[in-house]
């Protein structure tokens, strides 16, 4: 959006994601095998399986029950074992962004774990790195995921960042009339 349609938006929040250059944010060996195992045939399977995102969550906050009640929850409301494959083709055909990211004229905000192996912390900075006058926020304890006890951060510094860009608009239409 902030590429194609920039004018769709006022501030962007950029979170566990990279440019696509597979230089940067590459996931870890054990975090890609988790990604790419075939999904487990029946629901207690999954549910036994839902731990297994612990190599890519937080490793101060995973909680296996959670993880376990999460996956339950996700098998009776819509079990679509194509989806996961179909996300991946999509992070994938997206391609590289690169060259698009310095012509980028929202302001940004980069949130990346410092706990996430599935797109490693490379992958954010890159992104903040080529987006001009882009925040980094850096997260310890923070991996692939949105433990409950960060989510007054989180949603802190996404205010923050709309607030901030709320106020550029504001400044700009000043200048203008």
């Amino acid at each position: 959006m902030a590429i194609e349609h920039p004018e769709k938006l006022i501030s962007v929040t950029s979170i566990m994601s990279t440019v696509g250059d597979p230089e940067y944010g590459a996931a870890a060996p054990d975090a890609l095998a988790v990604l790419l195992a075939p999904p487990p045939p029946s629901r207690d399977e999954i549910i036994a399986r839902s731990t297994d995102v612990a190599v890519w969550s937080s490793k101060r906050y995973f909680d296996a029950d959670r993880a376990a009640d999460l996956a339950a929850r996700s098998f009776d409301r819509s079990f679509y074992p194509e989806g996961a494959s179909r996300q991946l083709a999509a992070i994938y055909a997206s391609g590289d962004r690169t060259e698009l990211l310095p012509g980028v004229t929202t302001p940004m905000l980069v949130i990346h774990g410092l706990d996430d192996t599935l797109i490693t912390p490379s992958g954010g900075r890159r992104t903040a790195e080529l987006v001009p006058g882009a925040n980094l926020l850096e997260i310890a304890d923070m991996g692939h995921d949105l433990p409950e006890p960060l989510w007054p951060l989180l949603v802190d510094a996404i205010v923050g960042q709309g607030d901030f860009a709320a106020q550029n608009l504001r400044t700009a239409a000043e200048a203008l009339s």
